[in-house]
């Protein structure tokens, strides 16, 4: 064998021997993982993690337990796994165990305090919430906000400081400061894109996977905080009892004294009527902790809730209204914005005769599952309210004999009928049904494939149930959606109007709280190749 021969066997030989090296290595960490039993952290003083979405207040309360002298407060040490924490928020990482002692864990076994009671910060570990409860003994705290401070604070961090919030925001660049435009630059001069990398995106079943290339750092930002809350809250719901008890839900948003005393009993940590003091201190500061102007100096530039645009304040209610009702910031009875020239599509229609007809020809099984119901209950129908009347094409000729009222958004359609359809047992309103106001009761309310443009589908149901004294008929037909477990709004600027797609589960919810009535939500049939099935939902009152 020649020399050249030999040195390529020799390379191939260690090129062998590292294969074999790290696959028993590889072998050896699953073996682990799957049949060994997995250590568990016990500590005799449960040690604490402060976690929650960016720019919520986790700094405040790290500095809330650090009043004690009886806490160690140790905040956002290195590990804290910032790829791995977006790998779990895609559903793409399953070794949580081996990574926290590798991490967490470790920090809290090499403590030596035995006086005092660990306490970290450190929000990248929000997705192992579960494992970290099953695999420790160890307290959360997690802290959540307003989602419209958030957001702002979000905006104007990124802009003065950090430049690394979501990168590919096609305004990213549009307001950065000169230190956050040097910092974006390190993120690519270091090739280290872990905290760009690390903030969670749309996957392909969120409704605004296809969307995100369009957004912008705002949109952005609203979908970061109402996704991140959403995805604890899913995990804190679903806990077993024991694990909960270990969870404490901080609201940060203007916390009270009384606030941080329940925090503190939580926590088992023992104050005296100083640290009260020192807690009403704190919280009365008028620069904010881990502010800009307390770090930097800094003033926001970006504004707050009251001075956004009617824009901004629609796409954040679009985007994060699902999870302020989840965190109490709307009430029951709150109805989603309504954006300024909602339903201008509709006065552009004005009264185009033939896109009306083209649009009930479309429909014809939900126009004729409509008349089998009036039919079967006709004897008791003897007035009649649609929403969304359009130039009440059909429906007017339908109930001739009888009251028929229509209502639409449209003016210009409104007026289109009072001028053409001279019937006296005939009236047609202008309005919006969730803001309509009218003392009249009618038999039947319906409308047909109107809801799924409205800004606000809950209250526009809880409306016609309002105005009905018997029943209530309803097609939604953008599709038939049982599996979502709410509403999926989506706003078209250009057309000024919603495409939703109607939760049969939310519906649902929404009127199992209402007295008094039967409901019925099932699918119908349709004549189209690209929409088989539309959504049909009946109420009746008893």
């Amino acid at each position: 064998m020649n020399n050249a021969n030999h040195k390529k066997l020799n390379k191939y030989l260690n090129l062998f021997k590292i294969i074999i090296r790290v696959s028993i290595r590889k072998i050896n960490i699953y073996f682990k993982l799957f049949f060994c039993k997995q250590p568990k952290l016990k500590m005799k003083k449960k040690p604490i993690l402060i976690i929650g979405c960016p720019r919520s207040g986790t700094t405040f309360v790290s500095n809330l337990l650090s009043i004690s002298s009886k806490v160690y407060n140790n905040g956002e040490p290195l590990p804290n796994n910032p790829k791995e924490a977006r790998y779990k928020y895609d559903n793409k990482f399953f070794f949580e165990s081996f990574t926290l002692n590798k991490s967490l864990f470790s920090r809290i076994k090499n403590f030596n305090l035995k006086d005092k009671i660990y306490a970290e910060k450190n929000i990248n570990y929000l997705p192992f919430v579960k494992s970290i409860l099953q695999y420790s003994n160890l307290k959360i705290i997690y802290v959540y906000r307003d989602g419209r401070d958030v957001v702002s604070s979000m905006i104007n961090w990124n802009n003065s400081i950090f430049g690394n919030f979501y990168i590919e925001a096609k305004d990213h660049d549009l307001n950065l400061k000169p230190d956050a435009k040097k910092n974006k630059k390190k993120l690519f001069e270091q090739n280290n894109h872990e905290v760009d990398f690390s903030r969670p995106r749309p996957d392909k079943n969120d409704p605004n996977y296809g969307l995100w290339s369009s957004y912008n750092l705002f949109q952005m930002c609203s979908w970061y905080w109402s996704f991140a809350n959403s995805f604890f809250l899913n995990i804190y719901f679903n806990l077993d009892k024991k694990f909960r008890k270990r969870v404490y839900l901080f609201n940060c948003t203007n916390p009270k004294v009384e606030d941080v005393k329940k925090l503190f009993f939580f926590s088992k940590i023992k104050y005296k009527k100083k640290d009260l003091i020192k807690v009403q201190k704190l919280i009365n500061k008028k620069i904010k902790i881990n502010s800009l102007k307390e770090r930097f100096n800094i003033d926001n530039q970006f504004p707050s809730y009251k001075s956004w645009s009617e824009t901004e304040k629609f796409q954040f209610d679009i985007l994060a209204n699902s999870t302020m009702k989840k965190l109490n910031f709307y009430n029951d009875n709150f109805i989603r914005l309504k954006p300024k020239n909602y339903g201008n599509i509709w006065e552009w229609k004005k009264h185009d005769h033939s896109w009306y007809e083209w649009m009930h020809n479309s429909r014809l099984p939900a126009h004729k599952d409509l008349i089998n119901f009036y039919n079967v209950h006709k004897k008791k129908i003897n007035n009649v309210l649609e929403i969304g009347c359009g130039i009440s094409y059909f429906y007017q000729s339908l109930f001739k004999n009888i009251k028929y009222s229509g209502l639409d958004i449209s003016k210009q359609n409104v007026n289109f009928c009072q001028n053409n359809y001279k019937n006296p047992k005939h009236n047609y309103y202008h309005g919006d049904i969730t803001q309509f106001k009218n003392n009249s009761k009618y038999d039947l309310v319906f409308s047909q494939g109107t809801i799924d443009n409205s800004y606000d589908m809950n209250s526009y149901i809880i409306k016609m149930i309002n105005l009905s004294k018997k029943y209530v008929y309803i097609t939604a037909y953008r599709g038939w959606f049982p599996k979502l477990d709410e509403h999926q709004y989506s706003w078209n600027d250009n057309h000024k109007c919603c495409y939703n797609n109607l939760s049969v589960k939310e519906i649902s919810k929404l009127l199992k709280k209402i007295k008094n009535i039967k409901f019925f939500i099932d699918p119908l049939n349709t004549i189209k190749k690209d929409i088989t099935k539309e959504t049909k939902i009946i109420i009746i009152k008893s």
